[in-house]
């Protein structure tokens, strides 16, 4: 075992340890729930219900204290009694002031681009019906955002969480990819999720989880002494409540899906469930990462998002669409996530079998939105521009940076051989930043240099066999001479090119190479 491999696993054996451990408290979290669920909800009901315990404390114990006052002043008798009694108005005192501090606790309300009933008045009204077929409360505010969500946030108006602002984010990429029947599904199951008939203690305790961290968020600002009560107690008690309460979280979303087969064809709704998640899924993988490279060769974008993003979906098909449904559909879901995986919330409503979603024929932001589009996506698009430009810049001088590195390195490498060090960086930048054959013309120039160093030759040996060129075999065979640590890794490169390439006999006289490099 070679020094370096020795610093990297004492390193690595803290962060080894603590997966371990995170390993067992989730296998032991699962045997509890599959054992006990009821047990389990049970627990989460009160673990949910603690933290208005310890809000409401303050009040109730300060009002106990003030009923006992006229008891503790009718016998007084002595100086102790006296100094008691001080010490309780004080502790009265104290807790009244922070009883009014939480009261007059105010929470900043999501999102800042609030839409008006004047602007998008189809949206505005889609919601106050599914409002109405839900029997669900009002929602009080909509908010666009930029991500791929339909949310319901629930803000307390006051510092005991009791009464409720309610705002619906939707997310402009969920109008910009879905149909209006779609977006309507994700906005309805959200509306209905929160209303009295599907109001289940499950939801109760998925909806006071994702409010408690405001209170841990906002617990800085808040005026002292509450502010060191509210230290005290959420920053430990907000992971403990997010921890034991996923399960709570994945059988809220659950039901939430449950929750529109009531005023929605269970059709629509798996249609729906599956353009969103395999439209999301495409987004996040293949859409922005284009948009967002690491080595941009530009000095800013080129193009905007929110305005390529419909034509981006248009353009996928249906062949394209299946793979990515398959894709989606061929993932596990291990069962502990928050959100279900598509074939769980399939089997939820009952529809076993996953739709391919048709093409995109009208995109959900013209119909909802309507006259306003086009500015809303110009400002989102300035927006999103104005929030990349600074990283993207960075990136971009870091890219100019490397590629005069390179150009550098390259007039150097014609004057005579490189260092070890600066032909490992050549390598390294020419597979980062050069196109497929300008890579592969670099690595056979530190081919012939025979730069002696066997880690520089295992990595070209290995991108050279990787793109079919068997030069790379030259540079695997220095490698036992420059280094035998290295052997072992070069001889298994070298079993597995001759293998795939049919020559038994190469590939079995290197695998007992690696095996004797193993032995040594």
């Amino acid at each position: 075992m070679t020094p370096q491999l020795r610093r990297r696993l004492r390193r690595a054996r803290p962060s080894l340890v603590r997966a371990r451990i995170r390993r067992g408290y989730r296998r032991a979290i699962d045997r509890f729930v599959t054992r006990w669920p009821r047990t389990h909800m049970g627990l989460n009901i009160g673990l949910s219900a603690l933290g208005q315990l310890y809000l409401l404390s303050f009040p109730l114990v300060a009002l106990l204290l003030l009923a006992g006052l006229p008891g503790r002043v009718a016998g007084l008798a002595d100086p102790v009694d006296w100094a008691m009694l001080a010490g309780v108005v004080v502790l009265i005192a104290l807790l009244g002031l922070v009883s009014w501090q939480i009261a007059r606790l105010r929470f900043t309300l999501p999102g800042a681009e609030v839409l008006e009933p004047g602007e998008a008045p189809a949206l505005f009204d889609t919601v106050d019906e599914l409002r109405r077929l839900c029997g669900a409360a009002p929602v009080h505010r909509i908010v666009l955002s930029e991500r791929f969500e339909v949310e319901m946030i629930r803000t307390p108006r006051f510092g005991y969480p009791f009464v409720f602002t309610n705002t619906l984010m939707v997310g402009l990429p969920v109008l910009l990819s879905l149909s209006p029947q779609q977006a309507r599904v994700l906005m309805a199951r959200r509306i209905g999720q929160l209303a009295a008939p599907h109001y289940r203690p499950g939801n109760w305790v998925y909806v006071l989880a994702r409010v408690w961290p405001r209170y841990r968020r906002d617990a800085a600002s808040a005026p002292w002494p509450l502010s060191w009560l509210l230290r005290a107690f959420f920053p430990w008690y907000v992971p403990l409540l997010r921890r034991l309460s996923r399960r709570a979280a994945r059988q809220a979303e659950l039901d939430a899906d449950a929750s529109v087969l009531t005023v929605i064809d269970d059709q629509e709704v798996a249609e729906a469930l599956a353009a969103s998640i395999l439209r999301q899924r495409y987004l996040d993988e293949a859409f922005w990462p284009r948009l967002q490279p690491d080595q941009p060769a530009s000095p800013q974008p080129r193009n905007f998002p929110f305005a390529r993003m419909t034509a981006a979906i248009r353009a996928l098909g249906p062949q394209k669409a299946r793979q990515w449904l398959d894709r989606v559909l061929s993932e596990a879901d291990s069962g502990r996530g928050e959100l279900p995986g598509l074939r769980a919330r399939l089997d939820h409503i009952g529809h076993g079998v996953a739709p391919v979603p048709g093409p995109l024929e009208e995109a959900a932001a013209g119909h909802y939105l309507g006259a306003s589009l086009a500015a809303r996506v110009r400002h989102m698009d300035s927006l999103w521009f104005r929030g990349i430009m600074p990283a993207w810049r960075e990136r971009y001088e870091r890219r100019q940076r490397s590629l005069r590195r390179i150009r550098a390195l390259a007039e150097k490498a014609k004057g005579g051989p490189l260092s070890v060090q600066e032909a490992r960086g050549y390598a390294a930048l020419a597979e980062r930043l050069l196109p497929g054959a300008q890579a592969c013309t670099v690595y056979r120039q530190l081919l012939t240099m025979g730069v002696p160093d066997a880690e520089l030759n295992l990595r070209i040996g290995r991108y050279l066999l990787a793109r079919g060129d068997e030069k790379g075999v030259v540079a695997l065979e220095r490698v036992a001479a420059y280094d035998k640590t290295f052997a072992r890794a070069a001889a298994r490169v070298l079993a597995r090119f001759f293998s795939e390439r049919g020559q038994p006999e190469a590939a079995s006289r290197y695998l007992k190479e690696a095996l004797a490099a193993q032995a040594s």
